[in-house]
This record gives C-alpha cells, structure tokens and sequence, in this order.
C-alpha cells in the first residue's frame, strides 16, 4: 500500500502554509482582543458608583438564624449589625449589580442583581448562600 504525501509535509523544516496561516490569525485575534479588553475595562471602571443610589435605606437579611441587618448609606457606607456585632464596609453600584464589601476589601460579601430589586423580595447572594434583602420601613 502506498502513502501519498502533499509536497508541504515531505520536507522535515518547513511549515505547511495552512499552520502558518492559522498562527498568524491567532495572533490577530488575540491581538484585537487585548486592545479591546483594556479600553472597555476603562469604561467599566468608570461606570462604577461608590454610592447605594436609590437602594440607600435599612435592610433585614433573611434566612437567617439570628436577626440581621444591613444599612446601605447614601455616602457609600455599608454597615452590617448581627448579633451585636457592627461591621462596616463599603457599597459598589454599576449599571447591573450592587456589590457590598463588608470583611473582605477585595470579595464583596453581598451580590445583588439590579434587575432584580423588590424592597419586600430581593434576592442575591450574601457569603456565598442566597438570601434576601427586606427593606425595613
């Protein structure tokens, strides 16, 4: 039985043309993407409020075994009171999601979806767990 090879893969050192051209596509796209990525992280980062905005108010987060309550301040200022223990953090908005940073500086503790906001029913993610935000009136 014989083998027919194309005239590209019967010399050891060169480089069929179709890789070669595959490379040099990865390089542009990889290339477009990194140009891109830079300059929307920009944007985003300026997108970003430090204020609750019109989610400024006093909340009780819910399951929980023991009362909790969340304070969202109009400066920016997040203070978490459980148990008789105060914790103050800070509040990120954007177009999408209320972030809330209260032990961590670098992981919010709390996630909350904009779309999502009912003052009786909000629903996001506090350490990890789904829980509810109640505003309180």
């Amino acid at each position: 039985m014989r083998m027919y090879l194309e005239p590209s893969m019967t010399t050891r050192n060169s480089i069929p043309i179709r890789g070669l051209m595959y490379f040099s596509m990865l390089g542009l796209v990889l290339l477009a993407a990194l140009q891109c990525s830079d300059d929307s992280r920009e944007r985003y980062i300026e997108s970003i409020e430090k204020d609750p905005g019109q989610f400024a108010g006093r909340y009780m987060l819910e399951p929980s075994r023991a009362q909790h309550f969340l304070t969202l301040k109009e400066d920016g200022t997040a203070i978490s009171e459980k148990e008789g223990r105060r914790q103050i953090g800070f509040v990120q908005r954007d177009s999408r999601m209320l972030k809330i940073y209260i032990e961590n500086r670098t992981e919010p503790t709390g996630l909350f979806l904009i779309s999502d906001y009912s003052p009786e029913d909000w629903r996001g993610m506090w350490n990890n767990s789904v829980r509810i935000l109640k505003k309180m009136p």
